[in-house]
């Protein structure tokens, strides 16, 4: 009885580590596919361990970019971040298709933090969010003397 048990454990631990090596391969897609590469992710805690390195993050993101290529993603715990690394494609998610990728995920966290996402950092890109962000840039304008004083009052000056 006592082997048999150990012979279910061994399979149950060959089948699970043979997943987690499937799991953790890096993936590249096939040339004209339009999933994005992306780094090896654990179930729970997502892309984390491979986001440790003894550089400092420029540089690690640098040879990432080298490894995936200038745009890739990869997993903070269960939702998904798209790494741009160029600054061309920057500029096109940034300035010209800004209101599609300016949502925000909510998490537990955010929640917790931030009032269940309202206000304007981590509150998802809605009508509410604009007239928040209008009644701000309004306020900081009107108490800041524009927005040159405000950019002025804002950089920092080493003493």
């Amino acid at each position: 009885m006592d082997i048999t048990w150990f012979l279910y454990l061994c399979v149950f631990l060959v089948v699970g580590l043979a997943l987690l090596l499937v799991q953790l391969k890096p993936r590249m897609p096939a040339h004209g596919s339009k999933e994005l590469p992306h780094l090896p992710a654990l179930p729970l805690i997502g892309s984390l361990l491979s986001l440790l390195s003894p550089h400092p993050p420029h540089i690690f993101f640098k040879k990432l970019q080298k490894k995936y290529g200038p745009t890739y993603s990869l997993m903070m715990g269960s939702h998904k971040v798209i790494i741009v690394n160029q600054h061309t494609h920057a500029r096109e998610v940034l300035l010209k298709k800004g209101k599609i990728f300016a949502g925000r995920p909510r998490t537990v966290t955010t929640d917790i933090l931030t009032r269940d996402g309202k206000d304007i950092a981590f509150a998802d890109y809605s009508a509410t969010w604009r007239y928040r962000r209008k009644m701000v840039h309004g306020a900081l304008h009107m108490f800041g003397g524009g927005c040159a004083a405000i950019e002025n009052i804002s950089k920092y000056t080493p003493v």
